[in-house]
């Protein structure tokens, strides 16, 4: 049975579909944490979960004893991780998509965004190539329980396999 959730601080359960991403907690974080409560202790945080609706929670685990629960992640950003089952496409950032995110937001993306990566949860911009994120997910087919720093060759249809055809990367 695939696992569906990650168990974090003991006894709280985060849905699976529910994250964006995970990465270890930042000193911005810490600082962060410190002034929304002086009662928390922040530095016993050590991972932070980006969920769906811009929602987010702190974790005494660190990424790879979250990855040891059973989940693949994959590394979508230097140090920052998504768990596969959760990705769905992904795709080039083209001139034309910077423009209308332009438009959208009135302000400009950065310039060193290279894909944007669609999860159940949500999208997120990443400065890895499409091809890199996507090699990552291939090397990572039948390795749960691990994080991917490591490419390999069929991206395309180990996404495939698990969630059935489309072009990988539509422009």
């Amino acid at each position: 049975m695939a696992l569906t959730y990650l168990t974090i601080n003991e006894n709280e359960l985060i849905p699976l579909a529910s994250i964006k991403r995970i990465r270890v907690v930042s000193d911005d974080d810490r600082e962060s944490l410190n002034k929304l409560n002086e009662k928390i202790d922040a530095d016993v945080f050590s991972a932070r979960l980006d969920l769906a609706e811009n929602k987010r929670c702190f974790a005494r685990e660190s990424v790879e004893e979250l990855a040891d629960q059973g989940v693949a992640l994959i590394e979508i950003e230097p140090s920052v991780f998504a768990p596969k089952d959760n990705i769905v496409k992904v795709q080039r950032i083209t001139a034309k998509d910077r423009d209308g995110f332009a438009e959208r937001t009135g302000r400009e993306m950065r310039a060193d965004f290279q894909s944007q990566v669609q999860m159940r949860s949500g999208k997120v911009l990443s400065t890895l190539s499409a091809e890199v994120i996507l090699e990552r997910i291939a090397g990572h087919a039948q390795s749960p329980g691990t994080t991917s720093r490591n490419p390999a060759v069929a991206a395309a249809e180990a996404i495939n396999a698990e969630n059935g055809p489309f072009d990988a990367l539509d422009i």
